[in-house]
């Protein structure tokens, strides 16, 4: 069964959403946290984020979806990146990449529920799956630098 038109604008707008609130808490993250070389890694997610959210706009452009109201993020992503707040603000690098990990990995349950929507039109589907595995390499960054904390 096809999807309507108004379920496709809303996966589209929830991938929207969660890297908008990836975007703000990274770059967030990055003026906060004392190491260089996370700082410079939460520039570069939060860029890729801004990329991610501006091409997955363009495409409800081309849908005709004019709405400026993007609609609310989900709570479970909402919930992640305030844990990744906190985690900073405590200044506990252990804590900051567990839960840099924990969102990163509810990013990509989000954007597998978009990738196996059936119906999404072919072209959007392959801009969220080149937009997943981008994701699946920041992850797994992520869990290499926390793994390598662990084992020092």
């Amino acid at each position: 069964m096809e999807p309507k038109y108004e379920e496709i604008i809303k996966v589209i707008n929830r991938l929207v959403v969660i890297n908008e609130e990836r975007l703000e808490t990274y770059l967030w993250a990055s003026s906060e946290i004392g190491e260089l070389g996370l700082r410079s890694l939460f520039k570069q997610f939060a860029s890729t984020s801004r990329e991610f959210s501006d091409e997955l706009k363009n495409e409800l452009l081309k849908l005709r979806f004019r709405n400026n109201d993007i609609g609310q993020k989900p709570a479970r992503v909402k919930k992640a990146w305030f844990d990744v707040h906190e985690a900073v603000a405590k200044r506990d690098r252990r804590k900051v990449l567990l839960s840099c990990e924990i969102a990163e990995e509810i990013m990509l349950q989000e954007y597998e529920i978009a990738i196996d929507m059936p119906g999404l039109p072919e072209e959007i589907r392959d801009i969220v799956h080149s937009q997943f595995a981008e994701l699946v390499e920041s992850h797994d960054t992520i869990r290499a630098l926390r793994h390598a904390l662990v084992e020092v």
